[in-house]
């Protein structure tokens, strides 16, 4: 009788060559919780979604939002961008924003592509994001030089922090979305989207979340 995996056995095996292959051809081929309606019409743009090790613990990066920034100041993201026409696609535009937002040099760090997630609308529908998920390896957080006009903080949670703390946002209307509220900075909106389609293929047996009421609708924020 095979032997039931602990969360350390998890753990242990995240970021291994043998979980890579497993997950690599099922990101592309989720179904998002958000879908684009009307692909002609929105803007392409990327984000990076970086898997490492910190302080020695299987974890993904995210920022802290400028409170100096218009749009989306203090919220918690991924480092990204809108597509730009001298980017050679969507993984270049990914890579780029992370070393202007971040200071990650992919000339210094090696980053591991796993593979990207198809395209999310923005909360207004006009954009398409998609989430290049990307093993970036160990990282000092106190060593990357960030942009501070645009990040306020970069910070690391652990993967299983995040399954331990996910939860669901209903809403009036019936339909749900993921949220994760104990992390260092409370997770949600698209980022939060993203966490949980990463999270549901990484480490199934952990994150187990079920978002049961998908709205039809693109802006679900208003």
């Amino acid at each position: 009788m095979a032997r039931m995996r602990t969360v350390k056995d998890v753990m242990d095996a995240v970021f291994s060559e043998t979980n890579k292959c497993r997950v690599k051809p099922k990101l592309s081929k989720i179904t998002p919780i958000r879908r684009i309606r009307d692909k002609e019409s929105v803007v392409s743009a990327a984000v990076l979604v970086p898997l490492c090790i910190c302080d020695g613990t299987p974890s993904i990066l995210y920022t802290l939002r400028s409170s100096k920034l218009v749009q989306h100041r203090g919220e918690v993201s991924f480092p990204g961008g809108k597509f730009d026409l001298s980017d050679a696609n969507l993984i270049r535009t990914a890579v780029r924003e992370a070393e202007e937002e971040i200071g990650l040099d992919p000339e210094a760090v090696n980053i591991d592509l796993w593979g990207q997630l198809p395209p999310i609308p923005s909360r207004d529908g006009k954009i398409a994001i998609t989430s290049i998920v990307s093993y970036i390896g160990d990282v000092d957080i106190d060593k990357l030089a960030y942009n501070k006009h645009e990040v306020e903080e970069v910070f690391c949670e652990s993967i299983q922090s995040l399954c331990e703390s996910s939860a669901m946002t209903q809403f009036r209307s019936g339909w749900s979305l993921p949220v994760f509220p104990g992390s260092r900075h409370r997770i949600w909106g698209l980022t939060a989207i993203i966490t949980h389609h990463v999270l549901a293929v990484l480490v199934p047996t952990l994150h187990q979340l079920q978002v049961p009421h998908v709205t039809p609708l693109i802006n679900i924020f208003k």
